[in-house]
């Protein structure tokens, strides 16, 4: 989703493709970097999940990075995995959708990539560590220069697509806002759990996320009688 005042994404794509020569009348294709975390009792992994979903059901091919083998045999494996992914970013063809941040392993190398890529590649923002963590604050720079060489960037909200846009970030920015996570109507709602139908939406409140103090602070500042 691109906002109506930005650019298309088509005609970033089309202006791109117009400026390259094919070699015979070849489909262009869809792809998308799919991260697949391993599973924790949080919703850490819950948006990437969602976002895997949503783009295969958008006709996305995935480009599987698989965060669930220990680090070492990850490492071992990320350059057959980046040379699949340097093949795409190659092609002019092609559209990529890269989910951030990148794990580790994969990081340093996809952003040199980036730098003589040839496809049109939206950056999805999920987190940027050098917000996220207090201790990663030096590596602003470096996510910075990632999101300047994307042809398009998502991100959460407008606070985030203006605080790029004071550094430097020129690319089409697109703000989510809200970000949906899908539910599963099998499994929603869960009786055993909450009784979603006896919620008064006017004022009631359901809160998901984690409930660790570091992460979500205010919960632990509430007074008793808030009603």
């Amino acid at each position: 989703h691109v906002a109506a005042r930005c650019r298309p994404l088509p005609e970033l794509q089309r202006e791109l493709h117009a400026s390259i020569p094919l070699a015979g009348a070849v489909p262009s294709v869809n792809w998308f970097v799919e991260i697949v975390a391993p599973s924790r009792f949080n919703a850490g992994k819950k948006a990437l999940d969602d976002v895997n979903d949503v783009l295969r059901k958008r006709g996305f091919q995935p480009l599987i990075l698989d965060r669930r083998r220990p680090f070492l045999r990850r490492l071992v494996r990320a350059p057959m995995y980046l040379a699949r992914l340097a093949s795409k970013l190659f092609d002019p063809r092609n559209t990529i959708v890269i989910q951030a941040p990148l794990p580790v392993e994969a990081k340093a190398f996809v952003r040199e990539l980036m730098r003589v890529k040839r496809a049109t590649v939206v950056v999805l923002v999920h987190d940027l560590d050098s917000i996220r963590y207090p201790g990663r604050s030096h590596e602003s720079p470096l996510e910075l220069t990632f999101l300047k060489l994307a042809d398009a960037v998502i991100c959460h909200n407008s606070t985030m697509e203006r605080w790029l846009q004071e550094r430097g970030v020129r690319q089409t920015i697109t703000s989510l806002t809200f970000f949906d996570y899908l539910v599963d109507a099998q499994t929603a709602p869960d009786a055993s759990f909450i009784d979603v139908a006896a919620l008064d939406w006017r004022r009631d409140i359901v809160f998901a996320g984690n409930l660790a103090k570091l992460k979500s602070a205010f919960l632990y500042e509430l007074s008793d009688d808030y009603g």
